[in-house]
């Protein structure tokens, strides 16, 4: 099958040759405006700026902006005047409060609060300023426009390059060491995908009925040559070389004395040389020594609560890997745990009787380092031929006290199942039903509606690549995954 190509659609990003925001002075480009002869202003510059008090000559969909506007009193009689501004763009606009002008002489006022809609296209927006009377009469002279461009970010993902046929339900994929293969896991059929990057292929499939049960959870070794799978059926670990062959399995209860587990998903962390992987059928995870072998189980029980219910994800604190983040479906908790102890440091419980979106099974988790935050999705929905009715909900929490204030729902989607953090300041989200990779600002926590990136409906796994400008989306049902470039504008 050919790979599917979606073209590119450019942003629109062409700067102006005027330095329009600079304050200018000149008569010929800002004339007086007179109310008849009661009043007469010049203006003397408009300049934008945005929440970096950097001048701006575009800006994103959602982004907040200030807009100062300098201007100079002539003459005037006793009747009120005021300051007005006017923002439109492609089926938007917006228009702050009034400024009352009183006196003569200089004068400077700055707009605040100013958002382009979330849904604002790339573009053109035209800002008007004028003055008015208290009737809202104007001077045609009065009027002065100045022009932001509206687009996507730089390097933002613009062009789909490869649709790819991998094992039916993927569960889990991640980036060899070298970032050269993908590897994708498949419950369902029992094997793992491995696709090359630089030829956007599939490579092989390595399947093993009598090693293979069904592999989950896939990363990198600590050493970054070789990969680790967990196998959820035969609960163990699997060891693939880097010429991709199954060598050795690490039993996580080869005597029995844990019970009946079920190893899901896995996080390594090479300064200790361990891994750590959910157990879904218990209120805990494993703490594997790789070197060692041996296994020891941490508790998701926290103090006088009753905690970590189905063990769903795990992922390690970005800047201290001594601490492990543990997102739980069973009341929509992340817990904080000391992989050295055992214990757990921190708890929220997100599921509230007061809110009916937050009783709904939570799926997936992503941690920002820089901003010291985690993301948590809550429903995600199925996949329904029809408009979800229940949308997913996307709950910001402050990483470093997860019970603390700071609690907030950054958007909402129609069927957003999973979330990866770039350095770029942006979240990237999958939402299945509408086959697109969401990009969220986080200094609004809007989602950039024309600038997400269409791939295949179904999408259920989201995975950046640190080292490239890549995204890569593993889809349910079919049984694919996307590879998404990112591309600089021209």
């Amino acid at each position: 099958m050919e790979p599917r190509r979606i073209r590119r659609r450019r942003s629109h990003r062409k700067k102006s040759t005027l330095f329009w925001m600079a304050a200018l002075t000149l008569p010929f480009l800002f004339p007086h405006s007179t109310l008849g002869a009661d009043v007469d202003v010049v203006f003397e510059g408009i300049s934008i700026l945005g929440s970096a008090n950097q001048l701006k000559t575009n800006f994103l969909p959602g982004e907040e902006v200030r807009v100062t506007v300098r201007y100079r009193v002539l003459s005037r009689t006793g009747n009120p005047i005021y300051l007005r501004l006017r923002i439109s763009g492609d089926g938007w606009h917006e228009s702050p409060p009034r400024v009352p002008v009183s006196g003569l002489g200089s004068g400077i006022h700055m707009f605040v609060g100013l958002r382009a809609a979330p849904t604002a296209a790339p573009g053109k927006v035209s800002l008007l300023v004028d003055v008015v009377s208290a009737e809202d009469t104007v001077s045609l002279q009065g009027r002065r426009h100045a022009y932001l461009n509206v687009g996507c970010p730089d390097g933002l993902p613009t062009e789909w390059t490869a649709h790819l046929q991998v094992g039916a339900s993927p569960r889990d994929m991640a980036l060899t060491g070298d970032g050269r293969y993908l590897y994708v896991t498949s419950t369902e059929d029992r094997k793992v995908t491995v696709i090359d990057l630089e030829t956007r292929a599939v490579l092989m499939e390595i399947e093993d009925p009598d090693m293979l049960g069904n592999p989950a959870g896939v990363a990198p070794a600590p050493d970054g040559i070789e990969m680790l799978v967990v196998d959820s059926a035969l609960q163990a670990i699997h060891l693939i070389d880097q010429d991709h062959v199954l060598y050795d399995t690490i039993p996580l209860n080869p005597t029995g004395e844990f019970g009946v587990t079920s190893p899901g998903d896995l996080a390594v962390n090479p300064v200790r040389n361990e891994a750590y992987i959910t157990d879904s059928r218990g209120p805990r995870i494993f703490i594997l020594d790789l070197a060692s072998r041996e296994v020891r189980l941490a508790s998701l029980f926290a103090p006088g609560l009753s905690a970590g219910v189905s063990p769903l994800q795990v992922m390690l604190d970005p800047g201290n890997q001594r601490f492990v983040y543990v997102l739980c479906g069973g009341f929509n908790e992340v817990i904080k745990v000391d992989v050295v102890t055992g214990n757990v440091l921190d708890f929220i419980q997100l599921r509230n009787l007061q809110d009916p979106s937050s009783l709904w099974p939570a799926w997936s988790m992503a941690v920002n380092q820089e901003e010291g935050e985690i993301y948590v999705v809550v429903n995600p929905g199925g996949f329904e031929t029809t408009y979800p009715t229940i949308e997913s909900r996307i709950f910001t929490l402050p990483k470093n006290w997860l019970g603390g204030p700071g609690r907030r729902d950054v958007m909402l989607g129609s069927s957003i199942w999973d979330l990866s953090v770039r350095q770029d300041n942006l979240v990237y989200g999958i939402d299945s039903f509408r086959g697109e990779i969401l990009v969220i600002d986080l200094a609004t926590g809007t989602e950039m509606v024309s600038c997400a990136i269409p791939v295949s409906t179904g999408g259920r796994y989201l995975r950046t690549d640190p080292a490239q400008n890549r995204l890569f989306v593993a889809g349910w049902l079919t049984g694919f995954a996307d590879i998404v470039e990112l591309t600089a504008p021209e």
